[in-house]
C-alpha cells in the first residue's frame, strides 16, 4: 500500500465519519424536536383542561354567591318590614292600655306577641346568612323583645289594682316601650347597613374562591 492509497483511505474514512456525524446529529435533533413538540402539546392540553376547570369552578362560585346574596337580601327586607309592623303593634297596645280599653289592649298585646315571635323565628331561621356582628346584635334584640313581652304581661294582666296603681302600671309600660322603640330605631339602622354591605363584588368572590381552591384540591 503506497502513500496515495493511505491518503485515499484516510479521506474516505473522514468523509464516512463526517457523514455519520451529520446523520447522528440530524437524528438527535429530530428526536429532540419531536419530544419537545409532544411535551408542548401535552402542556397545552393540560393547560386548557386546567383553565376550563378553573373557569367552571369560578362560575359555580359566582352563582353560589349570587344565590346566597339574594336569600340574604330577601331575609333582610322581611326583617325590616317586620320591625315596622312590630313598632306599629307595640304602639297600638300602649295606646289602648293608656286609654283604658282593656279588650282592645288585650287584642293588640296578643298581636304584638305574635309579631315578636314571628320576628324571632325569622331571625333564627336565616341567621347563617348574616355577619357575626349583626347576628349577635339581633340575638340580643330578640331577648329584649321577650323580656318586654313578659313585663307587659306582668303589668297589664295584674288584677286587683286600684286606679292609682293602674296609672303607675301604664306609666311604666310607656317608659319601657319608649326605650324599646329607641332600640328598634338602632336595629333598623343596623339592618340597613347590613343590607348595604350584602353585595359581593366579583373581586371578592374571586379572592374567596382562590382562597378555598387549595383546600378543596388538597382533599
Amino acid at each position: 500500500m503506497n502513500g496515495s492509497d493511505l491518503i485515499y483511505y484516510g479521506i474516505t474514512g473522514c468523509v464516512i465519519v463526517l457523514f455519520l456525524a451529520v446523520v447522528v446529529n440530524y437524528s438527535v435533533n429530530t428526536i429532540i424536536k419531536q419530544l419537545t413538540e409532544r411535551s408542548l402539546v401535552r402542556f397545552q392540553e393540560r393547560l386548557a383542561q386546567e383553565t376550563a376547570k378553573a373557569l367552571a369552578g369560578f362560575r359555580a362560585s359566582i352563582c353560589e354567591q349570587m344565590a346566597v346574596q339574594e336569600r340574604k337580601s330577601d331575609t333582610l327586607a322581611k326583617l325590616y318590614a317586620m320591625l315596622i309592623d312590630l313598632t306599629r303593634d307595640g304602639k297600638e297596645f300602649v295606646k289602648s292600655a293608656g286609654k283604658g280599653e282593656p279588650l282592645r289592649a288585650e287584642k293588640t298585646m296578643r298581636t304584638f306577641e305574635e309579631a315578636s315571635r314571628s320576628f324571632g323565628e325569622q331571625m333564627r331561621k336565616h341567621s347563617l346568612h348574616f355577619s357575626d356582628e349583626y347576628k349577635a346584635l339581633m340575638d340580643g334584640f330578640v331577648a329584649e323583645q321577650e323580656s318586654l313581652i313578659k313585663f307587659f304581661g306582668a303589668r297589664w294582666k295584674t288584677g286587683g289594682r286600684d286606679a292609682e296603681e293602674r296609672k303607675q302600671d301604664i306609666e311604666e309600660i310607656r317608659q319601657h316601650w319608649a326605650r324599646f322603640e329607641d332600640r328598634v330605631g338602632v336595629i333598623m339602622e343596623h339592618t340597613r347597613n347590613e343590607f348595604r354591605g350584602k353585595t359581593a363584588t366579583p373581586e371578592s368572590v374571586m379572592r374567596k374562591w382562590l382562597n378555598e381552591t387549595p383546600d378543596k384540591e388538597a382533599k
